[in-house]
């Protein structure tokens, strides 16, 4: 896969590259850079835009240098990336109950979020086809096929709900453009543990209040 295009924000690859020098060390970020054969020697700005083919690059080079499955390099980024990011924006996340709500809530309320950050931002498409208090099931429409990274960004999300999720995930045949089903389940109990939840959930029985 080749993408020209500079769609990926700089704090992807700074994260990506420090985690790897994190858990594998100096001399292993030294030679996926060299094998990835970057035209900054690694060195990236965290407001820039890079594109996806450069970090397709990276991931290539870390799957080989590690034996590591993508699949598996992409979720623990994505997983990363939301805790790091909730950090550094945590108004964003404190606004919903639950991780269910959060993740059901990617296209009317986190990616225009995301686009008053970085209005240049290219994001995926997300669409509902089922939801209740205990499920979700959407579709990730992207032809960039970064289904893993989102899997590890809604793994991110439960953990900083403090929920366990079940996510499951599968390509959608005969589709127009490249789409992957999302089935993500919780319970009950769960939901109420998650910060705010229990809160909300008196705020609901004793005040009427949403």
């Amino acid at each position: 896969m080749v993408f020209q295009k500079k769609v990926m924000k700089g704090i992807v690859f700074i994260e990506l590259l420090q985690t790897l020098e994190r858990h594998h060390g100096t001399k292993t970020l030294q030679s996926v850079i060299e094998k990835a054969n970057l035209p900054n020697n690694g060195v990236y700005n965290s407001e820039e835009f890079y594109s996806f083919d450069e970090l397709g690059k990276i991931i290539s080079a870390i799957s080989k240098e590690t034996k590591t499955d993508t699949p598996l390099i992409l979720r623990d980024l994505g997983k990363h990336l939301f805790q790091k990011l909730a950090v550094l924006y945590p108004e964003i996340p404190t606004k919903k109950a639950n991780a269910l709500e959060f993740i059901a809530s990617v296209e009317t309320y986190i990616h225009p979020e995301i686009r008053k950050i970085y209005p240049n931002a290219q994001l995926p498409k997300f669409v509902i086809e089922k939801q209740d208090v205990q499920s979700l099931t959407m579709l990730y429409i992207s032809d960039k096929k970064f289904e893993a990274f989102v899997w590890g960004l809604m793994l991110g999300c439960a953990e900083y709900y403090k929920q366990a999720l079940d996510i499951e995930y599968t390509p959608v045949e005969k589709q127009q453009n490249y789409s992957v089903r999302f089935k993500i389940q919780t319970d009950k109990a769960e939901k109420l543990r998650a910060p705010g939840g229990l809160w909300n959930m008196f705020k609901r029985r004793l005040f009427g209040v949403k």
